[in-house]
């Protein structure tokens, strides 16, 4: 198999894989009984600046927002979501991260027909690879690499 082909196929089972997490996790939560999220990042060492922003705000499902944000932001992005029920006292407080923050972590953001095939889940239980970008020790360049999680213990 050629490397384009490997990487066309790799890219349509993250399309896919993505899309069928989105469409389980909206059949699972009914938008009109929850129609709420809190983001919810991992606060370690490695979050970079635009999620700690986003981290704990509450946004509306359905919304241009929602769409926008749903998502991972960038490679590695580990962004989780906490459902809040209508009955909830709890209202939405989300507002646009500073362009700065944008432009220097969320390149899945500033341009999202480019990245779109890559936006799935970081966490291992949502997806079946970690994506990684790696200097390619023959030509020097930088490639992209899937390496799949199948078969680990546990699965």
């Amino acid at each position: 198999m050629t490397p384009d082909l490997e990487q066309a196929l790799r890219g349509a089972a993250s399309v896919a894989y993505t899309e069928v997490s989105n469409l389980a996790e909206d059949l699972s939560l009914p938008e009109d009984e929850y129609p709420l999220a809190q983001i919810v990042e991992v606060l370690d060492d490695e979050l970079c600046d635009l999620c700690a922003w986003l981290n704990g705000r509450i946004i509306r499902r359905g919304t241009p927002e929602w769409e926008r944000y749903r998502l991972p932001s960038h490679i590695n992005c580990r962004r989780a979501f906490a459902y809040v029920p209508a009955d909830s006292d709890e209202e939405p407080d989300f507002a646009e991260p500073p362009q700065s923050l944008i432009d220097k972590h969320g390149h899945f953001l500033r341009d999202p027909e480019r990245y779109e095939e890559l936006r799935a889940p970081a966490f291992a239980d949502r997806r079946q690879f970690i994506y990684r970008r790696i200097k390619d020790p023959v030509t020097g360049l930088l490639r992209s690499v899937l390496e799949w999680l199948v078969g680990r213990e546990g699965d």
